[in-house]
């Protein structure tokens, strides 16, 4: 049986529909690959592409993706109301059929130094791919973001994986394997932080 690996990319543009295209355009021009949606929000200003096929097509697709973003989308004057700390913000690679968790990790790892190799922009492992306890959390990776971002990787505790320092332009990517997940967002009439923790909580 083909096994197959499903990716989900997140990058930082909700806005420019001609560079979307060209980043997705990145997924529909791989082989072994198949681009099963993608959605843009203007507020955000973030598009998250999904994608499935065999390890080598998604491993090839997910660098193809960060190579543009990084020649595309410049950081220092992106704004949005989603956090984020790079061009190409994430990207999660999740076992879909005959293929192991471990497995994707492994992927992960390749995607990481490619992006590194390829895109020059610097890599944190996460989720099941992280290198440490501290970094398997996605928001504690990301917290700083961008702007904060070239101070915080000067922490020993918080150098990149893969590379040093930050892009410029196109700062730092999570890249890491991890399960299904089901991710949506809630509308709050409050600026109140802990009302929203604590409904995170109770989901």
């Amino acid at each position: 049986m083909a096994q197959l690996v499903e990716c989900i990319p997140n990058f930082s543009n909700g806005q420019d529909k001609e560079i979307i295209e060209a980043i997705v355009n990145e997924v529909r021009s791989t082989a072994g690959v198949t681009l099963l949606d993608y959605s843009s929000d203007t507020s955000h200003n973030r598009s998250v592409v999904t994608f499935i096929g065999s390890p080598e097509g998604v491993e090839e697709a997910a660098v193809k993706m960060a190579v543009k973003s990084a020649q595309l989308i410049d950081l220092n004057h992106h704004k949005g109301e989603h956090p984020r700390m790079g061009a190409i913000d994430v990207i999660p690679f999740v076992p879909v059929k005959d293929i192991t968790e471990a497995e994707c990790i492994e992927i992960s790892k390749r995607t990481a130094q490619r992006v590194w190799d390829e895109a020059k922009i610097p890599v944190f492992l996460y989720e099941s791919s992280a290198s440490a306890p501290h970094r398997q959390n996605l928001a504690a990776i990301r917290k700083g973001q961008f702007e904060g971002m070239a101070e915080k990787v000067k922490d020993p505790q918080w150098a990149p994986d893969y590379g040093t320092g930050i892009n410029p332009t196109a700062g730092v990517v999570a890249v890491g394997a991890r399960p299904p997940l089901v991710a949506y967002n809630i509308n709050l009439n409050t600026s109140d932080l802990t009302i929203a923790s604590n409904i995170a909580k109770i989901i």
